[in-house]
């Protein structure tokens, strides 16, 4: 996995495990972070990959029932369900806090990792 920024947007990179990748016809994913902070990228993006982790499991386990259409569906659905997840935390979390403080503690974090 990997971040990226194109334009003023950022990007996660999700590499398919090789098992897939025949199911798939692809060699990685990207999927927009919906964002233009780069802490807020961070966030997003290991949130993001956690997910989709444990969704390669379950396409590794179920691949001979579903067709590529389908799991490529899946996978559309699934990551742009956990960036909405993402989005609507972030903004219930911002009437707790100001503008200031969220960026404190987003640097703070980053930081850490």
């Amino acid at each position: 996995m990997s971040t990226i920024k194109r334009g003023k947007i950022y990007y996660s990179r999700l590499y398919v495990p090789s098992e897939l990748r025949q199911i798939l016809h692809k060699r990685e994913v990207v999927k927009s972070l919906r964002t233009s902070s780069h802490a807020e990228a961070i966030t997003r993006s290991c949130i993001l990959k956690g997910r989709v982790v444990r969704l390669w499991s379950v396409l590794k386990s179920e691949r001979i029932t579903m067709t590529p259409k389908q799991i490529n569906k899946l996978i559309q659905q699934y990551t742009k369900t956990i960036l909405e997840e993402c989005e609507e935390g972030r903004l219930n979390n911002l009437k707790n806090y100001n503008d200031d403080g969220l960026e404190c503690i987003s640097q703070v974090i980053v930081e850490k990792m």
